[in-house]
């Protein structure tokens, strides 16, 4: 019968390690749950779906998906933030009525390209665009209605699921090592994204 024993200073110094060092391994399965989740948003609901009624032309929403490289640990809950800082990707995300300011602009009108067409001897000849006028509107505000699409509720709905093997993972590897293991080395641990 093999016997293992501890010298009781050394087992005490191991559990206050991993006391003070623990909520700092749980903020970064925090980080590494908001990673995860917000690849998964723009992956599939931004990039897969393509939604129409996102009208994607520039990706600028997709680009403004961030998960927050800082997650706070608030009693017995670790908050990680992830999503959008555009006013739209709100907007998109809980719907509703919103006043919108639209700042004072100049609006030109063009000649379109058909009917700047002439024809010289029986053949057409491009002559270009021609401006016949352009006028300055006012500053105003503008009521819109948007739908409610919940991008980012959803993949947090559909993800969920891993953020509990995350903090296993995270105390698993802490367990270990007693170094305070980072986000990317939790998600190695709990075998990447999935």
């Amino acid at each position: 019968m093999n016997r293992v024993t501890f010298d009781s200073r050394e087992f005490r110094q191991v559990v206050v390690a991993l006391r003070d060092k623990a909520p700092e391994a749980l903020r970064n399965a925090g980080m590494a749950a908001a990673l995860v989740i917000s690849k998964h948003a723009i992956e599939t609901k931004l990039i897969e779906a393509n939604p129409p009624f996102l009208n994607r032309r520039t990706g600028t929403l997709v680009r403004s998906v961030f998960a927050s490289p800082r997650s706070v640990l608030a009693g017995d809950r670790v908050i990680a933030l992830f999503g959008s800082h555009l006013d739209y990707a709100y907007k998109h995300e809980v719907g509703g009525h919103f006043t919108e300011w639209i700042k004072g602009h100049r609006v030109r009108r063009y000649l379109r390209r058909a009917h700047a067409q002439r024809t010289f001897g029986g053949r057409r000849v491009w002559v270009g665009e021609a401006e016949i006028g352009s006028h300055w509107v006012k500053a105003h505000s503008v009521s819109r209605i948007y739908r409610r699409r919940r991008m980012f509720a959803t993949a947090l709905n559909e993800k969920r699921e891993i953020v509990p093997a995350l903090v296993r993972a995270a105390l698993r590897l802490l367990g270990k090592t007693t170094e305070i293991p980072s986000a990317g080395a939790i998600l190695a641990a709990a075998g990447g994204s999935r």
